[in-house]
């Protein structure tokens, strides 16, 4: 379980500068495709609606969360290998 814990600490640091640093353009257009797709399937919201979830997608996709979202998917990967390596072990 630790090496999954410092294994995602490292993915999820990565990940961060990843798209902090190298890859800038991809968040941008990330946000953009999706506002565009908002925009295409809003036929019944109102604005405001289509103006709370445009801010709810430009939270959601950040380098941040891109990076706590990699860190999480590893610790339950982890978690799940440790606990049949485990059971596995105690038979």
């Amino acid at each position: 379980m630790i090496v999954g814990l410092i294994g995602g600490l490292i993915y999820a640091t990565y990940t961060y500068f990843h798209y902090q640093q190298v890859d800038v353009e991809f968040i941008a257009k990330t946000i953009e495709e999706n506002n565009q797709a908002i925009e295409n399937s809003s036929n019944e919201m109102t604005k405001e609606q289509l103006k709370q979830a445009k801010e709810m997608t430009n939270s959601f996709v950040s380098p941040f969360s891109f990076a706590t979202l990699n860190l999480i998917t590893t610790l339950l990967k982890s978690f799940v290998i440790s606990l049949v390596i485990g059971i596995i072990k105690k038979s």
